[in-house]
């Protein structure tokens, strides 16, 4: 009876173990996968917001002239997601830029 308690004391010893290792394992990965992620999200340059003015908006282009300080801007998105605007509407646009 000892040892068949021994032997299933050792089993989950050793079960444990593993577990506890494959667990470590897993965090490491994931947390590598996150800082991959986050330098690629950091890799862009240039950031940053402007606001203005629709001044002029063709929905069926896409593309929205922009009246901003200190330049203004010409822009383009899908037409899909534009069809809610019309001009006079003031936007913020973000924008940056990855050397490829």
């Amino acid at each position: 009876m000892r040892k068949l308690f021994g032997l299933l004391a050792a089993a989950l010893l050793s079960t444990t173990v593993a577990l506890t290792s494959y667990a470590a394992d897993e965090a490491k990965k994931g947390t590598a996968d996150q800082a991959t992620t986050a330098a690629a999200a950091g890799s862009m340059m240039g950031e940053h917001d402007m606001t203005g003015t629709i001044d002029r908006i063709d929905h069926k282009s896409g593309v929205i002239k922009l009246s901003a300080k200190p330049h203004d801007l010409e822009l383009h998105f899908t037409p899909d997601t534009i069809k809610e605007l019309k001009k006079g509407d003031k936007i913020t646009v973000h924008m940056g830029f990855q050397k490829d």
